[in-house]
């Protein structure tokens, strides 16, 4: 049962579809972060305005490498993977103005 309703969050994120994502405390959404449709169906749900950026959750130190920052990260970062760790980074992709990075 489990898995079926993770494979289907992970055909709608495929299919550029927002998802809603259980958290300890409130729910999340959750689009594809490469996607500029998907990321905008988040501004329009919220009524976001543009200029303020949305958070990517990544769930290690080399998945945040994929995401071409330019910013210098310390190592030391990997101590405190996975756990409650927010970073601020500069990229050289605009990933859709989705630009602050937590994990």
């Amino acid at each position: 049962m489990q898995n079926d309703k993770l494979n289907l969050a992970v055909e709608a994120i495929n299919n550029n579809q927002v998802v809603g994502i259980p958290t300890e405390t409130v729910y999340g959404i959750g689009v594809n972060p490469y996607s500029q449709e998907a990321v905008d169906k988040i501004f329009d749900l919220k009524g976001r305005d543009e200029d303020k950026p949305l958070s990517i959750l990544v769930s290690s130190y080399y998945d945040l490498q994929k995401l071409d920052i330019v910013s210098t990260i310390p190592e030391v970062v990997e101590l405190y993977w996975p756990g409650p760790l927010t970073i601020v980074v500069e990229t050289t992709i605009h990933y859709s103005l989705v630009i602050l990075v937590c994990v």
